[in-house]
């Protein structure tokens, strides 16, 4: 896996980790499908959409997950769906 690439815009470098180039403020186009993690292991799950309850992520770690991405920009918007 590559560990930095060149900016789209201004040819500046730019980190393999990094979604936004450090010298121009650029958002940078994401990698390669064949180098980015599929969906299955960032869950911790069995590339299988048959995939049984119980047999992958403990249920209070998926809630947790779950927990966690809706604190990043999801709950405000909820919450907004409230009113």
């Amino acid at each position: 896996m590559k560990t930095t690439s060149t900016c789209w815009h201004c040819g500046g470098e730019v980190a393999a980790a990094e979604d936004i180039c450090p010298s121009c403020g650029k958002v940078q186009p994401p990698p390669p499908a064949k180098e980015r993690a599929d969906k299955f292991a960032i869950l911790g799950l069995a590339p299988s959409f048959d995939e049984a309850l119980g047999s992958g992520m403990p249920l209070g770690d998926v809630k947790s997950l779950v927990d966690h991405i809706l604190s990043n920009g999801g709950a405000s918007k909820r919450q907004k769906e409230k009113r």
